[in-house]
């Protein structure tokens, strides 16, 4: 097992770019999924989210790549735009020393800039699938051509992606690169192991496809079952909940307590600049929410998806510069990021979706990264799919969720002010327009639905393309 990045064997330039990064020993998912990836295996790999899954498909990409830099040599596919930039960032930090041109394509960026970008064959391409199907299938542009001596295709986030929305983009996707027939390396990487990633496993055969398991400190022949795979780091993580009453105003009072309490207590523990994110179910509530809060002088920011690019990278910038230290955030905030002053996360609203455990992981991995402490807060009502949620939940990790102790009539005192801010609220965004905008969605989605747009493609065909 290699204890230092140079015994991978990887070029000397690389390790001292590790060592420049304070990257100075290897994970347990680096250890088993280097040496693979380094012989041409393809893989999936799962670990705890901050476990450093980026780092274990980067480092023995930029090795190979600096061999040969000419062309597009890697294509890595993700879910959500901020994990794209993320991961571009880690690429271009470590394949600083051989100047890799790394670009981003993803939705809210200019079409042509884009499609001029990948005209210019960049080394590593890190797109969402959405945008990058667009450009597939333009038939004016050159998108189609720059993809077929693809040497490696990641899948980051690879339960999300192998979910059956992501399905017509990605079948137009593996339809224009190099197929896995002409020596196409395949990698997928996820923090938890989905019945998805399990079918497409059972389709490559396990020789084909192995999967690289570093949950717990089990494991030491790089394998592991797939049931042991995608279990959230507990050791460092308390995982409580709040049953409290399912009207805005009361659960918005509970949550400027515990923000106010969570903020405090990582203050007097040593962290001024200790910070928190706040799951929501909707854009209409995540922005409800914060505008509320900022009347209420939390320091707080937005991210979902109503918003453009710019605001999207702007926001998710003032949190992690420090300049806010609350953000309130959807689902695409669920995923990948790497916020390492988070403390404590709240779902004010549970994930209830056919897979609301899984979800529920990949929120609640936003803190406790990397061995740090961190704590968890879901709001439960007494709604019939709350309690389905917490089932799904406790079974998934294998343990009931505790009551976090709040001081009731505390918070109580505060309901009046918040239901005032909130009115405030819900009349400065009337004003400003983003009701509409929130119904263009809806109606958007309608026409979507009503046009047919679903899911295509069987399982075993995609296996033979990923």
């Amino acid at each position: 097992m290699a204890r230092r990045f140079r015994d991978f064997g990887i070029a000397p330039w690389l390790v001292s770019a590790c060592e420049s990064l304070n990257l100075t020993t290897p994970t347990p998912i680096q250890q088993k999924a280097i040496p693979l990836i380094l012989k041409g295996n393809d893989l999936i790999g799962t670990a705890p989210t901050g476990s450093g899954k980026t780092a274990a498909y980067c480092l023995p990409i930029l090795h190979h790549l600096s061999a040969d830099p000419y062309g597009v040599y890697c294509l890595v596919l993700v879910p959500a735009r901020e994990l794209a930039f993320q991961i571009a960032d880690h690429f271009s930090a470590l394949g600083a020393p051989m100047r890799a041109v790394v670009k981003v394509v993803v939705g809210g960026m200019d079409m042509l800039t884009q499609s001029t970008a990948l005209a210019n064959r960049p080394h590593v391409v890190v797109a969402t699938p959405g945008r990058l199907a667009d450009h597939l299938k333009n038939p004016e542009g050159s998108a189609k051509q720059v993809f077929k001596q693809l040497k490696v295709l990641v899948l980051d986030e690879a339960d999300r992606l192998l979910a059956k929305c992501f399905e017509p983009d990605l079948s137009v996707i593996l339809e224009a690169i190099c197929p896995r027939s002409q020596g196409r390396q395949t990698l997928l990487f996820s923090a938890t192991v989905t019945e998805s990633i399990k079918q497409m496993r059972h389709l490559f055969s396990e020789d084909k496809m192995p999967l690289v398991n570093a949950h717990g400190a089990d494991g030491a022949d790089g394998e592991g079952d797939d049931d042991a795979a995608g279990e959230v780091p507990v050791k460092h993580l308390q995982q409580r909940y709040v049953f409290l009453p399912s009207t805005f105003s009361v659960r918005l009072a509970y949550l400027r307590h515990i923000v106010d309490e969570q903020l405090g207590a990582m203050e007097r523990e040593g962290h001024p600049h200790g910070q928190g994110i706040v799951f929501v179910a909707t854009c209409e509530t995540c922005q409800l929410l914060t505008t509320t809060l900022e009347h209420l002088g939390v320091s707080v920011t937005a991210l979902h998806s109503l918003q453009n690019q710019r605001r999207r990278v702007a926001s998710l910038g003032k949190f992690r510069s420090g300049v806010s230290r609350i953000l309130i955030s959807t689902d695409v905030g669920s995923r990948g990021l790497d916020l390492p002053k988070v403390g404590f996360i709240v779902n004010f609203d549970l994930p209830h979706l056919t897979d609301a455990a899984a979800t529920y992981l990949h929120r609640v991995g936003r803190t406790a990264r990397a061995g740090r402490q961190g704590l968890a807060v879901s709001f439960v009502t007494e709604r019939p799919r709350d309690v389905a949620a917490v089932h799904a939940i406790e079974a998934k990790i294998g343990k009931q969720l505790h009551a976090h102790e709040t001081n009731e009539d505390e918070v109580l005192k505060g309901l009046g002010k918040v239901s005032k801010a909130v009115n405030k609220a819900q009349l400065l965004l009337s004003e400003v327009g983003f009701d509409q905008k929130v119904e263009e969605r809806k109606k958007k989605r309608k026409r979507g639905e009503g046009q047919g747009q679903t899911a295509n493609g069987d399982d075993a065909d995609k296996a033979r393309r990923v």
